[in-house]
């Protein structure tokens, strides 16, 4: 029995135990996470499970640290899958917690490091650690892995694996705060080759740790969760690189700030950065940094194809730290991307200047306070630029240097040009003072730039670059060639939108087509200038040829009705051939064809034009250069050469003035108005006109409008003759084919020239008047005889006077006019030797012209027609009248017949040679001074012929009645008998008787001329005519006899 008994107290003994040791376990967890709670009261604390080895210590296993978010979800802080607590644990030890623990070893435990809102990591809330009975144990981690996250920045978390981790306790030093632990450990393999690190941590939050990382892998994660560096550091940086790195870390407590030093050698590095135009690519430096500063004492990388060279020195992290840098950047392309990378003020620098090419630059800069001092030297390298607000033309191959520093007043960086570079063809130096170029962005650089350039070509590009007053103005001139120029840009006033802009072009060879004005000028030279928006040009010289030179002047100005352009050009000797014509105006054209001018003329042309207009204001004075002008208009094509004068072209119109010509021996001096009309036609205008030497010949013939060159021709003058105060208006509707309209008046002034007005007149001095007018429907001639002194066959005609009109189909003189042109009726009137002619005549025009005339004459003084016409020596005496009525034909004397009748009284004839010849044969003694006292003659004219019916020559003691003829060749053939007693007293019927038996008893017949006549008596004349005949019957003839004998048969 007490065998069974003591066999049930065993198995008793054995199943308490078991009970008890399986029981422990779940116990030993649950006092450990029971005890784990209580000091974490704010986390969420599971110990998944125990277990218990007698003597060596306890084991637990899956315990996990967890907090609640602001959302109220559960986040992780810690998680161990096995925390070994060693040391000499008994039961009673373990289950009254008052077991000496010698040594931890956390397996695979698992930390969450999260930085919260505030700035605090996560893993503070696990500070300070549960305390033990006793000391310390030692700590040892094995495979722990960190995670560490940022949730405010967006990232990923940074995971390091494979954290080996030994915490030791160290002696308390006597009145210490709290107690010291010696940390080391390290990762291999994760972010690093290899790390390792080595430290002291306090209880009270003082740390002091040395990390060593060799190839740590540099990337924006790792470095956003470095603790200390805020994270808006990166600035938007892509890092990446292997680096050796040792860092420091050191705090005095937990609440004192985290001080760190960090010595890095970087490798192998790529950064990309906003302010980066390209991902900088092998990347190697040399320096440090703490929470104070960054320093980089050496670094190169590549930047695309440059090479960089830098050193930093940076104290503090904020955006505003101050900064000190030196750097050279060799080959850098000026593009976009650079661009892309520059700060905004430096882009409206850019996109100013538009640069292109490769630069090396060099220098230094410091950033304080906002403030960005830079002392940089560029060089560049195949640099293309413009200046896109002033002059925006490109200028490439560039090369010189720029220095960009903090101007001498430090308030702005400067900059300091001193280029070269090409243009169209030719080199240019720019050369420039830039100031304020970090500026507020609304303002503008103050300073200086400018552009020189000795030889370059005018092209499309350079044309585009002058700004919107000049360019439109330029343009008009077409220019080409080549050209020096010197530009010039200054603003003093940032906050001005305009700068003051200058520009002084020299023209070496150029080209100029205005377009207002095309005729094309070469080879000119000169200056141009601009001062801001006014433009000017003068001096400018073109050599056209031998003796032929043009300047011009000009200006471009502004007004209240916008920009005016004013140009003057002056031609010496400038050539009128096709090119000038092509160059004026379609009315100026027109013009030129009507007038047909050839030679050289030396000329001033003004020119204005309100820019964006389509007219313009051209004004053409024209001189003819050394009378080496000929025109032959086209309307009156009468060439006139060695023309002088002035010649005016403006609105359309051309006027001469003071024009004077020759045509052969024939001066024509006149002024004349050209004006354009509606569609194509035109009027011109002549008055003054003045021709000296006329000859109507064949070419002014020819040239005159149909009556008045019919006129000329009938009146065929010669010798002295001019025209003066001369009219004429001719109109033309432009229509082709269709005639002109014409309009004159001119005086005919002769000076002992020769006329046909019907009869020939010679010596003929005084004036004709004429007036005239042409249209489709109607031509006529019309004037009036105002004439001194005309000849006919001899005979002298003064003051001629009185009217006259000739059309296409007839010419009158005298009163016939009246019915022409409505006037009152007036005869022509003249003197002849002391007494009055009036005249009326009619010519028909046809093949052989008919004409008519009716002359009048009285107290015509004998004597002096004797003394002057005839030659006759003595003192004649006497007055004469009658009449004359002419017709006839042709132009000639032979078609010439008429008739007529003269009176003469108180006259002495003794003295002319018929009649001394005729007085000798009557008396057979010297002629008495009273002999005759009258004479009438009635006559009949043909030809030449003048045949008398009755010519008596009146006497007191005899008179003779004769007949006979004359000739105006002064050929005589008359027949005279006389009559004894006064003439008057003798009663007509007994007169009349008495003269045929005068008849029959004497007759003298006269012949010879005038000047030698012959006069022979015949007494008895019936009787000599009875014999005669008498004679001429007893005459036998044969044809007499052959009748004679049939009749005597």
């Amino acid at each position: 029995m007490f065998r069974w008994s003591i066999a049930v107290v065993i198995v008793a003994a054995l199943g308490l135990g078991g009970y008890l040791f399986f029981r422990l376990d779940d116990e030993i967890r649950r006092l450990a996470e029971h005890s784990l709670a209580e000091h974490y009261p704010t986390l969420a604390v599971h110990v998944g499970g125990a277990r218990y080895v007698p003597g060596r210590g306890v084991t637990l296993y899956d315990i996990s640290f967890a907090e609640r978010g602001a959302t109220g979800q559960i986040e992780p802080l810690l998680s161990i899958a096995e925390l070994g607590v060693q040391g000499d644990f008994r039961i009673e030890s373990v289950v009254t917690q008052s077991a000496r623990i010698e040594r931890v070893i956390a397996s695979r435990p698992v930390l969450h490091a999260t930085r919260t809102a505030t700035g605090r990591w996560s893993v503070q809330r696990l500070l300070p650690p549960p305390k033990g009975n006793g000391e310390p144990a030692p700590l040892e981690v094995h495979d722990a892995v960190l995670i560490v996250s940022d949730p405010a920045s967006g990232r990923a978390p940074l995971v390091v694996r494979g954290v080996q981790l030994t915490v030791a306790p160290l002696a308390a030093a006597p009145g210490a705060p709290g107690r010291t632990y010696q940390i080391s450990g390290g990762v291999e393999g994760t972010i690093a080759r290899r790390l390792v690190f080595e430290g002291q941590a306090g209880a009270d939050g003082s740390l002091d740790l040395h990390v060593e990382a060799k190839e740590l892998e540099l990337s924006n994660e790792m470095l956003d969760a470095l603790p200390g560096l805020p994270k808006t550091q990166l600035g938007g940086a892509q890092v990446k690189g292997l680096a050796d790195v040792t860092l420091d870390v050191r705090r005095a407590s937990a609440q004192a700030p985290l001080d760190w030093r960090c010595g890095f050698e970087l490798r192998e590095g790529q950064l990309a950065h906003p302010m980066l135009p390209r991902r900088m690519s092998d990347i190697a430096a040399r320096g440090s940094c703490d929470a104070r500063s960054l320093q980089i004492e050496d670094l190169t990388a590549k930047l695309g194809v440059s090479d960089i060279r830098l050193a930093l020195n940076r104290t503090g992290w904020d955006a505003a730290a101050p900064a000190a840098i030196a750097a050279s950047v060799t080959g850098l392309p000026l593009d976009t991307r650079l661009y892309g990378a520059l700060p905004t003020a430096m882009r409206a620098t850019w996109d100013r200047f538009r640069p292109a090419g490769t630069v090396d630059a060099s220098g230094t800069a410091t950033l304080r306070g906002g403030e960005f001092d830079p002392n940089v030297r560029i060089s560049s390298r195949d640099l293309s630029f413009e200046d896109s607000e002033e002059f925006p033309y490109r200028l490439t191959g560039g090369e010189g240097e720029m220095n960009v520093t903090r101007s001498h007043e430090g308030d702005g960086v400067d900059m300091r040009i001193d280029l070269r570079a090409k243009g169209d063809g030719g080199a240019v130096e720019v050369h420039g003072e830039l100031r304020d170029l970090d500026g507020e962005p609304t303002d503008q650089p103050t300073g200086w730039l400018e552009l020189r350039a000795p030889a370059m070509q005018i092209t499309e590009s350079l044309l585009a670059a002058l700004n919107d007053q000049a360019e439109p103005a330029i343009r008009m001139l077409n220019p080409r060639g080549s050209i020096a120029a010197v530009w010039r840009m200054e603003r003093s006033n940032p906050h001005s939108s305009e700068a003051d802009t200058a520009l002084d072009l020299t023209l070496v060879d150029c080209q100029f087509l205005f377009e207002k004005f095309k005729y094309p000028l070469s080879r000119v030279q000169g200056t141009v200038h601009q001062r801001n928006e006014r433009w000017g040009f003068d001096n400018l010289f073109c050599d056209l040829g031998p003796g032929q030179t043009l300047t011009a002047a000009g200006s471009r100005t502004r007004g209240p009705d916008g920009d005016t352009l004013r140009m003057t050009l002056r031609g010496v000797s400038a050539p009128l051939d096709e090119t000038l014509r092509a160059a004026l105006p379609a009315a100026a054209q027109q013009a030129w064809v009507e007038l047909r001018p050839r030679g050289t003329i030396d000329f001033i042309a003004d020119i204005e034009h309100l820019v964006g207009d389509k007219g313009v204001d051209l004004t053409i004075t024209a001189t003819p250069h050394e009378r080496s002008v000929a025109i032959e208009p086209a309307c009156f094509p009468f060439r006139l050469e060695q023309l002088d004068g002035t010649f005016v072209y403006s609105d359309g119109h051309v006027q001469a003035t003071g024009m004077r010509g020759l045509h052969g021996r024939t001066t024509v001096q006149s002024n004349a108005l050209w004006s354009p009309a509606p569609g194509r036609g035109w009027r011109l205008v002549i008055d003054k006109l003045f021709v000296d030497r006329l000859t109507t010949d064949r070419d002014l013939l020819q040239a005159a409008p149909p009556e008045l060159r019919r006129a000329l021709e009938r009146l065929k003058p010669t010798g002295g003759a001019t025209l003066s105060d001369g009219a004429m208006v001719i109109d033309h509707s432009g229509i082709e084919g269709a005639s002109p309209r014409s309009l004159w008046q001119v005086n005919l002034n002769c000076l002992q020239a020769e006329l046909d007005i019907g009869v020939p007149l010679t010596g003929v001095s005084g004036t004709i008047k004429l007036e005239g007018e042409k249209d489709a429907t109607k031509s006529f001639t019309k004037g009036v005889l105002e004439l001194d002194s005309a000849f006919f066959q001899g005979f002298q005609v003064t003051n001629i006077r009185g009217p006259f009109w000739a059309d296409q189909q007839v010419s009158v003189l005298g009163q016939g006019v009246s019915a022409k042109d409505g006037r009152p009726a007036r005869q022509i009137e003249a003197n002849l030797y002391g007494g009055d002619v009036k005249l009326d005549a009619r010519v028909l025009h046809s093949a052989r012209p008919n004409y008519y005339a009716q002359v009048a004459f009285s107290k015509v003084d004998l004597g002096r027609l004797a003394r002057e016409s005839l030659k006759t020596a003595g003192e004649g005496a006497g007055t004469a009248e009658g009449r004359l009525d002419l017709r006839g034909e042709g132009t000639s004397l032979h078609g010439l017949a008429g008739q007529g009748e003269v009176h003469v009284r108180d006259a002495q004839y003794f003295e002319l040679p018929v009649v001394v010849s005729l007085l000798k044969v009557l008396r057979n003694r010297a002629p008495d001074t009273s002999a005759f006292y009258g004479c009438d003659a009635v006559f009949d004219l043909k030809g030449e012929d003048v045949q008398f019916s009755r010519l008596n020559l009146l006497g007191d003691a005899v008179s003779l009645y004769g007949r006979g003829r004359v000739n105006l060749d002064h050929e005589i053939d008359l027949l005279f008998h006389s009559v004894v007693g006064p003439a008057e007293a003798t009663i007509p019927v007994l007169r009349n008787l008495m003269g045929r038996a005068g008849e029959q008893l004497l007759q003298l017949k006269v012949t010879g001329t005038f000047e030698e006549p012959e006069v022979r008596r015949e007494a008895f004349p019936v009787v000599g005519d009875m014999l005669q005949q008498l004679q001429q019957g007893l005459t036998p003839t044969t044809a007499a006899a052959g009748g004679a004998a049939t009749t005597r048969k």
